[in-house]
């Protein structure tokens, strides 16, 4: 037979069992037409695999087809196998069976569950897959994973393994059975969460995570099981995974299988988040998210990969025919779906709309990197919802902040005052035309327009900080904060200035800016693309006042992590002022800012000697900088120490960071920029080795952080992750793993999309994991650090080299010394060719090298790079 015409058999046979019996035939004639030879094959199939019976909680019907004809042999009560005893099968396939039973030699009488491969399966496939589901289990010790307690071979050579028996019901089932609520039922969904996570960290993918996988014991605790198909990242070890390739022989459950797995891509922990999304899907609305109008693979695959799911909350209105796991055909209507969750249909969609909904369809996204990161992470999102805290997943927006924060955030009605001062300095520039203008008589009235709609904003600001404003109206605003202000400034700009759209724009541009200000770059963002869209129609892209809007739409993206787009918008912010010189003192300071800000964006990328040249132009200019604008002289003297500390010059770097700490500290109104400089600083001291005084610095920079931000900005978590370092080096592992947890929580709270941020942190875990212990635990961490480093700045810098050191010293402590060998080779070569040989970096990775070949009784090849000057 070809194998075109067997793949269309196998075609057909799966997508036959996929509908009921009775509309088999149906289908078979739509589908055959007038090829009666097509049809009896596979209706000769079917009939093979009805008498062979359903393999338990098979993945795919394609789990080996020749083989399902086999006759089933059942083991009797009292059969032994090794020291157990069967008492009786409790699951049987077309690959096997489990069967229930206990030790026949007193050792214990506790019953156990046996999975055994029936004779004419033992195929060197089926082998690999069964000892690599063994092999797993070995590796995995959580209490919501079924554990492995023993294996071996039977006297016939077959092998087979014992696990833990859990008795219960199938998630569904148990959930339904105990009418449990929708939060309760998210409180048992993290502790399944939970376990995979757990998985992941040991590098193992799970692959086919659906709810007859998950068995919930009487006590409400659930047990994962099954890992038939589960995958190891580990790359000693995938070679032992089944790894399914061709479309017949992947390995998935359709309902829960995500995108790549439909199209046979590479799997990785995305896949799992993406089946826990589905997971959530029909635990909280009792349906599928996906409906197929045919079971053929090709309509799968356009549906899971094209098609975007259902709401949550509009998918409970739904009324259609389901299959129960009794095999009994439900119209599920909603008033059944509200009976076993929260009582009503209208209560069940109110608590879906809204987060609900926007948490499980970005576990769901088909892009694998739009998900979330991880199903820590996932799961963290819940734990926020159910404390009514904002979730990472939905964006900041004014009627969501204020229903989750400002009751805890009011930081006094002077707060207020300076979001005044902000809004009259953002307008100067506005102003000083209006003065210019009122010598022509048009010009004179546009100005007392512009000035009358100006003074409304004022006014309305001002009016925050008016006590008597808590009790001339129905809104009290006593204790308002910023962020309130704006957030009800904000949205009136658009009507209220809709006939002057040059006065419109410079206003929400000064919003924009203000807005970063509060760390809320994503309402930045949105008013100063709005400001920005306004001014290239007025005065092009060459413009002073267009440049000025985009210098803060740069800044947004370095804050995000996006330095690539930071980087091109910088420049061109930058060459409209080289091309005409700004005289005007607000465009002065812009330009100056947008030089200090192209530094930081160098500097990150590790090209220090272009950083380098921005600092030093920025000062060149900084002369005409007047009053408060020159704190920016103080920005670009801290990035000159950061520089210097690059480049592996630590006393220089020292001297001038505490010199901008100093002048920081000094001024009133630069004091919120303290924090930043001591950072810095604490990280220099801290490779200077001395600890104990970074740690005295960092608490400095941790208190100013908080009493100014709170702890929701960007350097308090900084000052904690740097904590990490100066901690481990010092062997303090424990205070290490706090300070990390702690930033973790905030960052992930408040800069989930910030790449470098994100690798920072999987880096810190990666070096805890691996010299507390547990190595194999931190592997995950320090791949992931390395990837999102190579993606977000280059192979060559010094955070990439970093990332790298600390990766190959888990791969060495785990003894896999030929891919950190390979890792350190690399990290060297590409260390030398961005920052040359001589650079601190480059001679940390050759110190490496030479630990790695003395471990492995390599003196030739430790000899090669002792002769170099790595001291």
């Amino acid at each position: 037979m070809k194998a075109e015409r067997w793949q269309r058999i196998e075609e057909l046979f799966g997508a036959a069992l996929e509908i009921a019996p009775d509309e088999r035939a149906v289908f078979l004639m739509n589908e055959c037409g007038s090829d009666d030879a097509l049809r009896r094959e596979v209706e000769t199939l079917l009939a093979s695999h009805k008498r062979a019976g359903d393999f338990i909680q098979a993945p795919a019907f394609e789990e080996a087809i020749g083989l399902i004809k086999a006759p089933e042999q059942t083991l009797p009560k009292g059969h032994r196998i090794g020291p157990y005893e069967i008492i009786c099968e409790i699951g049987r396939g077309g690959m096997g069976a489990v069967y229930l039973a206990t030790r026949a030699d007193d050792e214990y009488k506790k019953r156990v569950a046996i999975k055994l491969i029936k004779r004419g399966l033992d195929t060197d496939d089926i082998l690999r897959r069964f000892r690599n589901e063994r092999q797993i289990l070995a590796s995995l010790d959580h209490p919501n994973i079924a554990r492995l307690l023993d294996g071996g071979t039977t006297d016939e050579g077959l092998p087979y393994f014992v696990m833990e028996y859990v008795e219960g019901l199938p998630l569904m089932d148990y959930c339904d059975r105990e009418r449990l609520s929708t939060v309760e039922r998210l409180k048992l969904f993290r502790k399944i969460c939970a376990a995979v996570q757990h998985a992941h960290q040991n590098l193992v993918v799970h692959r086919d995570l659906k709810p007859s996988n998950i068995i919930v014991t009487a006590g409400g605790e659930p047990k994962l099981l099954d890992f038939g198909i589960a995958k190891f990242l580990n790359p000693e070890m995938s070679a032992h995974t089944i790894a399914p390739t061709a479309t017949a022989m992947r390995l998935m459950t359709r309902d829960y299988a995500s995108p790549e797995q439909v199209r046979g891509q590479p799997i990785t922990t995305a896949s799992d988040v993406y089946s826990l999304g589905v997971l959530l899907y029909r635990l909280l609305t009792g349906h599928h998210p996906y409906q197929f109008k045919t079971p053929l693979p090709s309509e799968v695959e356009r549906v899971i990969c094209e098609t975007e799911p259902q709401r949550p909350s509009d998918a409970v209105k739904r009324v259609e025919e389901v299959t129960t796991s009794d095999g009994e055909s439900v119209q599920l209507t909603p008033e059944l779906v509200s009976s076993t969750r929260d009582g009503e249909p209208q209560k069940l969609r109110r608590m879906l709309s809204g987060d609900l909904d926007t948490i499980i369809l970005m576990a769901m996204r088909k892009e694998p990197a739009r998900r979330y990161s991880s199903v820590e992470q996932f799961s963290e999102d819940i734990r926020r919802y159910l404390e009514g805290l904002p979730v990472l997943a939905r964006k900041d927006t004014f009627a969501y902040r204020a229903s989750k924060f400002v009751r805890r955030h009011r930081a006094g009605v002077a707060a207020a005052t300076l979001v005044a001062i902000a809004i009259i300095a953002g307008i100067v520039a506005t102003l000083w035309q209006a003065r210019i203008a009122r010598e022509q008589r048009d010009a004179a009235r546009l100005a007392q327009t512009k000035a009358e709609r100006i003074s409304k904003f004022l006014s309305a600001a001002l009016s925050y900080s008016d006590p008597a404003a808590a009790f001339a109206g129905t809104k009290n605003r006593r204790g308002a904060t910023i962020n309130q202000m704006l957030d009800d400034i904000a949205p009136r700009i658009e009507t209220e200035l809709a006939d002057q759209p040059e006065v419109r724009a410079s206003i929400e541009r000064t919003v924009g800016y203000a807005y970063i200000a509060q760390h809320r770059d994503a309402e930045a963002e949105r008013y100063l693309n709005i400001a920005l869209e306004t001014q290239l129609k007025i005065y092009g892209e060459d413009s002073q006042e267009t440049a000025y809007t985009l210098a803060g739409l740069a800044l947004v993206q370095a804050n995000k992590g996006n330095y690539a787009e930071a980087e091109r918008m910088l420049q061109k912010v930058i060459a409209t002022y080289r091309n005409n010189p700004p005289t005007e003192q607000i465009h002065i300071k812009v330009f100056v800012g947008a030089l200090v800000d192209f530094g930081d964006v160098q500097w990150t990328k590790g090209d220090y000697n272009a950083a380098e040249s921005a600092y030093n132009e920025a000062l060149t200019f900084a002369s005409h900088l007047q009053g408060r604008d020159r704190q920016l002289i103080t920005d670009a003297k801290a990035g000159l120490g950061r520089g210097r500390y690059a480049q592996g010059r630590l006393d220089e770097a020292v001297s001038l960071l505490g010199e901008a700490a100093d002048e920081y500290r000094s001024q009133p109104h630069t004091q919120w920029k303290l924090p930043f400089a001591l950072n810095f600083l604490a990280q220099v001291l801290t490779w200077k080795g001395e600890y104990d005084h970074a740690l005295t610095v960092l608490r400095e920079s941790e208190a100013v952080s908080l009493e100014i931000w709170g702890e929701n900005n960007f350097d308090y978590p900084r000052s904690l992750w740097l904590e990490v370092y100066a901690f481990c080096f010092k062997g303090d592992y424990d205070k290490a793993e706090k300070s990390l947890n702690r930033a973790e929580e905030i960052y992930n709270r408040n800069f989930p999309d910030n790449k470098v941020v994100m690798a920072n942190l999987y880096d810190a875990r990666c070096l805890i994991l691996t010299r507390t212990g547990r190595a194999r635990q931190g592997e995950m961490s320090g791949r992931q650090a390395v990837e999102l480093y190579e993606g977000s700045i280059n192979r060559g810098a010094a955070s990439t080299t970093l990332a790298r050191i600390h990766l190959a010293e888990n791969l060495t402590a785990q003894k896999k010394y030929d891919e950190a060998e390979r890792i350190l080779l690399e990290a060297y070569k590409d260390a030398s060719d961005v920052q040359g040989a001589q650079h601190w970096r480059t001679k940390d990775v050759a110190r490496e090298l030479i630990k790695l070949y003395e471990l492995r009784n390599r003196p030739d090849l430790a000899a090669q790079y002792r002769a170099l000057p790595v001291n």
